[in-house]
């Protein structure tokens, strides 16, 4: 007497395994692509942040270039358009345009004065103090602000 398996009949499962198999690889690759593109924009987005803020400390210097010894000269509003999408201006990111420097006091300081020649000057030398604030602005919405303060001096006392 012959005994006959009843599961002989196993032909279909490695079609099916290999389907399964190939599923696998293909929503692992797709997933793969999705977090490289995820990450290519992470990095985009942070390339325009850093060159917005590069474009805010171009600005520092100009407003900085900008002081004088004279207040209502030197806390004029600005603006300029670096090109390829970046610009500065002063003011705040929240500001709607650019704003003026603010002139926040002088201080007077015992030493070398420029009104007394070459000696020393026990009334001092004034510093003039200013708030910058400057946002520098790049494609794709970028934008970053810098805030500094800059002094200018010794003037006459």
């Amino acid at each position: 007497m012959k005994i006959r398996s009843t599961l002989r009949n196993d032909r279909g499962i490695a079609l099916a395994v290999l389907t399964m198999l190939i599923a696998i690889l293909t929503s692992m690759t797709g997933a793969a692509l999705v977090f490289s593109r995820v990450d290519l924009m992470i990095s985009n987005n942070f390339k325009k942040g850093t060159q917005a803020l590069y474009a805010a400390d171009a600005g520092i210097g100009e407003a900085i270039n900008q002081l004088t010894g004279n207040v209502a000269a030197s806390i004029g509003a600005f603006s300029r358009d670096l090109g390829g999408g970046f610009s500065y201006r002063s003011g705040r990111r929240t500001d709607s345009g650019p704003q003026p420097l603010v002139f926040s006091g002088s201080e007077t300081v015992a030493g070398y004065s420029v009104g007394s020649g070459t000696g020393y000057n026990p009334s001092g030398y004034i510093m003039l103090n200013f708030s910058i604030h400057v946002t520098g602005e790049g494609p794709l919405t970028s934008a970053r602000e810098i805030e500094a303060q800059g002094a200018y001096g010794p003037v006459p006392n």
